[in-house]
C-alpha cells in the first residue's frame, strides 16, 4: 500500500503493510533475525509462544490434485473437493494427530488442537519448555528503524524436531516472533515529484533526463463523482472510475454486486466501521455484513490504514457481498500463518476468494522459513485451489526489487514476493492510467514513481518456484514469473478513501486521503471476481477458483491481447514502462519492462472483470444439477429409509430427509456428502437413530401418517450445499 493525504504538507507517503512472513525454524536452519536487529538478551523463560507443528502430509498428490480440478480442459475441471475429503486423502492420518497430540501434552504444552484437515498440531509452550523440546536458545531482539521500535523472539541456534516426532513433524512454526515489515518511506516535502497533467512517461531506460519524473499524476483524469469532500480536484480516484475503467460498473448495472458470495481478507491492523459507512455513505454504496476473526488475539487491533483501505476498496467492488470476513492477527509470524488456515479450512463460512495484501522479498522469506516452511504455505494454497476457493496476493511495492534494508529501502537486488510468488496465488502486479470522461482507460504504463518517491508495482522470476504449466507458453525463464495481471496502483491519483485512524497518513481531522500501491488493486480484483462468481453460478457454471489458469487460457487465445485498451477484450496489454526502480537511477538492475504480451512488469495485463467474465462463461464447467428418487411407501423396520440421488456431473453429493410425523414432531436425518459419478444413480441411506425411529415406530402403531421428505443436493469445497433436487415424498410404514 502506497498512500498520498492532504496534511499540512500536502503530502505524506505510508509504504505497504507487506509482511515478510518468518514462520519456519526448522532442523538445519541458520539461526538469527534478519539484519538490523539487536540482541537485548535472553528471552523471557515464562514467555508463551503459540507453535504449529506441521505434519507429514501427501503434498505431492494434494498440488496434482489441485492442478487437475483448477484446469481449463482437464477431465476433472471443477471437480472440487471438500476438506473432509481431502483431509481423508492427503492429511495426515488421525493416529498421526493423536501421537503429536499426546507427545505434546505429555511435555507441558496448552491449547494443544490438530487443524480439520491434518495440515498441523497447534500448542502454547512457555519460552524454557520450547527450548528444551527443539534443542535451541531463543533471545530477545529489537529494530529501531523509521517503522518504530519492535521487540521479538528469534532462535540464535538451529532447531530440531524431538526423535519422538520425527516421523509425524517436519519442523516448528513460531519459535521466531519478529515481524519483518517493511519500514515506510519517508513522507516527501511536496508533492513536487509527481506530474501535472495526464501525461504518462515510460520507465525502464537509463536515461538520465527521466531520473526526476514518476509515472504518478494530478490532478485526475475522467470524472468522478461523490459526496464534495470525497473528491477534491488534487484527489483519487473515486469509485465510479475504477469501477467504469475495469469493468465492474456494468456488471452492477446486471444486477451482479456480489450478493451470495463470500470474500475474506487477512489483515495485521484494524479498522473503524463508522469510517467504512462514511466512505460508503460519501459514494452512496451499502455496507456489506463485515464479520471479525480474532486469530491469537484478545481484542479488536487498532485501526490503521491497510485494512481500511482493503475493506473501501472490496465495498466499492462489490457492496452486496453476503460478508466480508476480516481474519485480524498479530504480525507473529504463527499468527499469520493460522490466519490463512482458519480462513480457508472454515467449516460455516468458506469464503469464494481470499485477498491478501501480505507478502515479502523471498530471500528473506527463505532465510526465515526454509524450504518446509515455505512448502507449509504451499500446502495451505493447495487446500484452497482444491475446494474452488480463488487467493490473491500483492506483488509489493518495491518494483524488481522487493528486498528492502532496514530503513525501507530498496537493495540492489533482483527479487519477487511471496507469497505472491507461490504458483497457487494469483500476484497483483501495479499500473497507473488516464481515463477520458467516460471513464475508460486511454492509456496506461507500468507503475514507477521512481527515486523521488521509491515505490513500483512488484514483478520478476521467482528464486523458490520453478514455471508452473499454465506459464509455459508465456515464458522461458523456467522460474514461476510474477506478476500474472495488474491492476491501479500508482499513489497519484490512486484511490480515495477516508480514514481516521491514529497511524499516519490517516489522520482523524482531515479523514479523506488518496492512496495507492499494489494492495489496493488487490482488494479491487477479489471483489471483481466475487461479481464474476455471482454471475457464473447464475449462469449454471462454477465459479473461478485458483484462477490462474483460466487467465492464462484465456490470453492464449487468439482475440484475448487483441487491443490495448480494456473495454475490448480481457486483458489491456501494458507495453509501456518498467517496475526497475535502480533504471530511474541510471543503474538499472535488467528487469524489468513491457513489452507486448505478457512480461515481469504487468503480468498479462490489466483485467476487464466484464469480460472475463463472459470469457469465463464459455470455459467454466457446468454445475451439478442433482435429482432424487425414492419408492413410497418404505418400511422403516430396519431403521432405514433410502432413496437413488444422480448428479449431472461429477459432484459431491448429499440428501437430506425431512420426517414429519402429523400432528406431532419433526425429525432431519443428514446423509453423509460422498463424491458421486456423473449421471450414476447413488443410493443414500438414512439412520434416523434409535430414539427418533422407536418414536416413528410408536406412531405408525398409532395409525398417525408419518410422511418423509426427501432432497438431494450438491455441496461445495466446505459441503455448504449449493443446489438442490426437487422434493420427493416418501409414506412410511411400520
Amino acid at each position: 500500500m502506497r498512500i498520498t493525504s492532504r496534511l499540512a504538507a500536502q503530502a505524506a507517503a505510508f509504504a505497504a503493510a507487506l509482511v515478510v512472513i518468518s514462520l519456519w525454524a526448522p532442523t538445519a536452519l541458520a539461526a538469527g533475525p534478519a539484519a538490523g536487529a539487536a540482541r537485548v538478551g535472553s528471552a523471557p523463560a515464562n514467555k508463551q509462544l503459540t507453535v504449529l507443528l506441521p505434519l507429514k502430509v501427501d503434498q505431492r498428490g494434494l498440488a496434482a490434485f489441485a492442478t487437475a480440478v483448477s484446469t481449463p480442459g482437464s477431465p476433472r475441471y471443477g471437480d472440487y473437493a471438500s476438506m473432509s475429503t481431502l483431509a481423508r486423502r492427503f492429511g495426515a492420518r488421525s493416529a498421526v494427530r493423536a501421537r503429536v497430540i499426546s507427545f505434546l501434552r505429555h511435555a507441558g504444552a496448552t491449547h494443544v488442537a490438530a487443524d480439520r484437515t491434518g495440515l498441523y498440531v497447534s500448542a502454547t509452550l512457555s519460552v524454557a519448555r520450547a527450548q528444551r523440546l527443539f534443542g535451541t536458545h531463543l533471545s530477545s531482539f529489537s529494530t529501531d528503524s523509521r517503522a518504530g521500535v519492535a521487540r521479538f523472539v528469534a532462535p540464535e541456534s538451529a532447531t530440531h524436531v524431538p526423535g519422538a516426532l520425527a516421523g509425524d513433524v517436519t519442523g516448528v512454526v513460531g519459535l521466531d516472533t519478529q515481524p519483518l515489515t517493511q519500514t515506510p518511506q519517508p513522507a516527501p516535502k511536496s508533492l513536487s515529484n509527481v506530474a501535472k497533467g495526464s501525461s504518462l512517461r515510460s520507465f525502464g531506460s537509463s536515461d538520465r533526463s527521466d531520473v526526476n519524473i514518476g509515472t504518478g499524476y494530478l490532478p485526475r483524469t475522467g470524472t468522478p463523482s461523490g459526496c464534495a469532500a470525497g473528491r477534491p480536484k488534487e484527489g483519487g480516484f473515486t469509485p465510479n472510475q475504477y469501477l467504469t475503467a475495469y469493468g465492474l460498473s456494468s456488471l452492477h448495472a446486471g444486477g451482479f454486486t456480489g450478493a451470495g458470495e463470500r470474500v475474506a481478507v487477512l489483515e495485521i491492523d484494524g479498522f473503524k466501521s463508522s469510517d467504512v459507512a462514511r466512505f460508503d455513505s460519501c459514494f452512496k454504496l451499502p455496507t456489506p455484513h463485515v464479520k471479525l476473526y480474532g486469530v491469537g488475539i484478545k481484542r479488536p487491533l487498532a485501526p490503521g490504514g491497510e485494512t481500511t483501505l482493503d475493506l473501501e476498496v472490496l465495498t466499492a467492488a462489490a457492496p452486496k457481498l453476503s460478508d466480508i470476513d476480516v481474519y485480524e492477527s498479530s504480525a507473529a509470524p504463527s499468527a499469520v500463518l493460522k490466519s490463512l488456515i482458519y480462513a480457508i479450512e472454515s467449516k460455516n463460512q468458506r469464503p469464494d476468494v481470499v485477498s491478501a495484501s501480505l507478502g515479502g522479498c523471498e530471500p528473506d522469506n527463505l532465510k526465515a522459513l526454509g524450504r518446509k516452511g515455505i512448502g507449509l504455505y504451499e500446502t495451505a494454497f493447495e487446500l484452497a485451489a482444491s475446494t474452488g476457493i480463488s487467493v490473491l496476493a500483492a506483488a509489493g511495492d518495491d518494483g524488481s526489487s522487493t528486498c528492502v534494508d532496514d530503513q525501507g529501502d530498496p537493495t540492489r537486488q533482483l527479487a519477487v514476493s511471496f507469497p505472491a510468488s507461490s504458483p497457487f496465488v494469483t500476484s497483483v502486479g501495479g499500473t497507473n492510467v488516464v481515463l477520458n470522461a467516460a471513464n475508460q482507460v486511454t492509456s496506461s504504463v507500468v507503475w514507477n514513481d521512481g527515486p523521488g518517491q521509491p515505490a513500483a508495482g512488484g514483478g520478476g522470476s521467482s528464486k523458490l518456484f520453478t514455471e508452473p504449466s499454465y506459464q509455459s507458453a508465456f515464458q522461458t525463464s523456467g522460474r514461476r514469473e510474477t506478476p500474472d495481471v495488474s491492476m491501479l496502483a500508482d499513489l497519484a491519483p490512486g484511490y480515495e478513501i477516508y480514514c481516521t485512524a491514529k497511524p499516519q497518513p490517516c489522520s482523524a481531522k482531515h479523514g479523506w486521503l488518496f492512496i495507492g500501491g499494489t494492495s489496493a488493486g488487490t482488494p479491487l480484483l477479489a471483489g471483481g471476481f466475487a461479481l464474476a462468481d455471482q454471475a457464473l453460478r447464475q449462469a449454471g457454471r462454477s465459479g473461478i477458483g485458483f484462477a490462474n489458469p483460466l487467465l492464462y487460457s484465456i490470453a492464449g487465445s487468439n482475440a484475448a491481447l487483441a487491443a490495448p485498451v480494456i473495454p475490448t477484450s480481457v486483458f489491456a496489454d501494458v507495453m509501456t514502462g518498467s517496475n526497475d526502480l535502480f533504471a530511474t537511477r541510471g543503474d538499472p538492475l535488467g528487469c524489468c519492462t513491457a513489452t507486448p504480451g505478457y512480461d515481469d512488469a504487468s503480468g498479462l495485463g490489466q483485467v476487464n472483470v466484464l469480460n472475463l467474465t463472459s470469457a469465463a462463461t464459455g470455459l467454466e464447467p457446468a454445475l451439478a444439477s442433482v435429482s432424487a428418487k425414492a419408492p413410497s411407501p418404505q418400511s422403516i423396520s430396519k431403521s432405514k429409509l433410502h432413496a437413488s440421488v444422480t448428479c449431472s456431473v461429477a459432484c459431491v453429493q448429499g440428501a437430506t430427509a425431512t420426517i414429519k410425523i402429523t400432528g406431532g414432531a419433526t425429525v432431519t436425518v443428514n446423509a453423509t456428502p460422498s463424491p458421486a459419478a456423473a449421471g450414476v444413480p447413488n443410493t443414500v441411506r438414512f439412520a434416523p437413530g434409535a430414539k427418533a425411529t422407536d418414536a416413528l415406530k410408536r406412531a405408525l402403531a398409532g395409525h398417525h401418517k408419518v410422511t418423509a421428505t426427501i432432497v438431494g443436493t450438491v455441496v461445495d469445497g466446505a459441503g455448504t450445499t449449493e443446489r438442490r433436487s426437487a422434493p420427493v415424498t416418501v409414506v412410511l410404514k411400520g
